[in-house]
């Protein structure tokens, strides 16, 4: 953690994706809203949102505080055979990060809170619900493999607690799983 003392802000540039600025894991905001409005995300086609587990989280629970953000930096079909990279993506992930150094020159400091209500709500029940959801997904995929997570999400999106981003790594859990499962079979 000493490591991060001279730090003015944390960029984790580690997201699928051309546009999403990750601002807030599960319950818990990782940068301030100062920070957000200084490095004007929607210049480089950014949206702040929320995602799920990220090497940040474990420095913000560890009590790094300065303001963190993770970004979407033009992969696609992680942790498949399919995976692949969009060189104007990255390169467009690479001008906003030059961007937000260049410009950004405060430390922005930041103490990471949990929305602690809401957590424990859904610690108690989170795991179960990802394993049902994850097994609907995934039945889903093997009746119809050209099913999309906004398809999966208009399907289901109303009857869990997960934002559309939470559906699409669970539907990527899903197909890795078949996947896994399929070059099991070949072999």
């Amino acid at each position: 953690m000493e490591f991060f003392n001279d730090c003015r802000f944390v960029i984790q540039p580690d997201r699928r994706g051309n546009s999403d600025v990750i601002t807030q894991i599960g319950f818990m905001d990782i940068c301030s809203d100062d920070f957000i409005k200084d490095i004007t995300p929607e210049k480089f086609g950014y949206t702040p949102t929320e995602g799920m587990m990220t090497d940040i989280e474990q420095l913000k629970e560890q009590g790094l505080n300065v303001s963190c953000i993770n970004l979407s930096c033009g992969y696609y079909e992680p942790h498949t055979d399919n995976e692949y990279t969009d060189k104007n993506d990255l390169q467009n992930s690479l001008r906003f990060i030059e961007y937000i150094i260049s410009n950004c020159k405060k430390t922005y400091r930041h103490k990471a809170e949990y929305d602690e209500r809401a957590y424990l709500n859904l610690a108690y029940s989170s795991w179960d619900i990802y394993d049902e959801l994850f097994e609907i997904i995934r039945e889903a995929l093997l009746a119809d493999p050209t099913l999309t997570p906004s398809d999966i999400y208009a399907f289901y999106g109303s009857d869990y607690p997960f934002t559309m981003d939470n559906f699409a790594m669970v539907y990527e859990d899903a197909m890795n799983e078949i996947l896994y499962e399929k070059q099991e079979d070949w072999q």
